[in-house]
């Protein structure tokens, strides 16, 4: 039983001699859940849910399937519908902690599910910035060059380093303007 087909078809022959087998209903849903991953088909996702939610009936109890059905919601994006479902059974037993419990965990889904990637703004730079950059600090940075090379020798080495000190600071603006 390597592919889901397989243990679909498994647990069908389980369930069609024992149709209240809630371990057979469950590894029916995962594999179906399996199923949908594997073909990017939504309808196995829903026959899962409706596995997940058959075990569930059976056995109320089973944290193993409300997770998985928690699980199914969110890649089915339904988790919305499925909290209404929690909070209406939580209404009615309000000392069951498993659907307390199940809440918790659709909300820290929930919220995982409107994280959206931050679009990184490129920089631009204002018009006095460039010709700073362009028109003061690359021919002061040539000229500094210039004067270290056939400048006085005791100077030469402190020229030098500024000028590239100085063309350090230009790269790095380019750098971070690069468009």
């Amino acid at each position: 039983m390597d592919t889901p087909e397989e243990k679909i078809h498994h647990y069908q022959q389980i369930l069609k001699s024992d149709p209240q087998n809630k371990e057979a209903c469950l590894g029916l849903g995962i594999a179906l859940d399996l199923k949908s991953e594997k073909d990017k088909e939504p309808v196995f996702l829903v026959s899962a849910m409706s596995r997940f939610r058959d075990v569930i009936k059976l056995d109320p109890a089973n944290e193993s399937a409300h997770d998985h059905l928690i699980c199914s919601a969110a890649k089915k994006g339904v988790l919305d519908g499925l909290a209404k479902e929690y909070r209406e059974k939580s209404n009615q037993e309000p000392n069951n902690p498993i659907f307390k419990n199940c809440l918790k965990k659709i909300s820290v889904l929930s919220n995982f599910s409107i994280i959206t990637p931050v679009q990184l703004v490129k920089y631009k730079p204002g018009r006095m910035l460039k010709i700073f950059f362009n028109y003061i600090l690359l021919p002061s940075t040539s000229m500094t060059c210039c004067f270290s090379l056939m400048g006085p020798r005791e100077f030469s080495g402190t020229f030098l380093g500024l000028a590239l000190g100085m063309f350090a600071f230009y790269i790095l603006y380019k750098w971070l303007t690069f468009q």
